[in-house]
């Protein structure tokens, strides 16, 4: 494989983002990038259960383009995003677990992010506490939100 990178975006902030000029033998592209007739169905790497919410609310085909042209003031955006929020709101209902999982205490607590924003943090420990150490599972979503 080759050493290059080639441009896959440039935002008008200046980033740029590559990704390798060749691909490894074997390894394609992920989702649309190498098969763009792929959906939230069809793509293996989804977790089943996903896939089975977005299929019970409809969701599982092609999501359907941006309204948002290019052009799209910041209040357009933020605007577009709201409405988002309120859709993402209703799918991650779908995973909440609706009996209290036995052995689990679970509780939320909201701190300040480091731009101000509230953080939601979802907090589950053993109720039988024990001595410890105890097992982590650490989860960020880094898309932007």
């Amino acid at each position: 494989m080759a050493s290059a990178t080639q441009p896959l975006a440039s935002p008008e902030d200046g980033t740029i983002i590559t990704v390798p000029a060749a691909i490894p033998e074997g390894l394609g592209l992920p989702g649309t990038y190498s098969n763009p007739s792929i959906n939230i169905a069809s793509d293996t790497r989804m977790d089943y259960n996903i896939v089975e919410v977005c299929k019970a609310m409809g969701m599982a085909g092609r999501a359907p383009p941006t309204p948002l042209a290019e052009s799209a003031t910041l209040e357009e955006m933020i605007a577009h995003g709201n409405k988002a929020e309120v859709m993402y709101d209703s799918i991650l209902e779908g995973f909440a677990p609706k009996e209290p999982i036995a052995g689990v205490a679970r509780r939320t607590e909201v701190i300040k992010g480091m731009d101000g924003n509230n953080v939601t943090l979802y907090i589950h420990t053993p109720t039988e506490q024990g001595a410890g150490p105890f097992p982590c599972v650490y989860h960020t979503h880094g898309g932007g939100m």
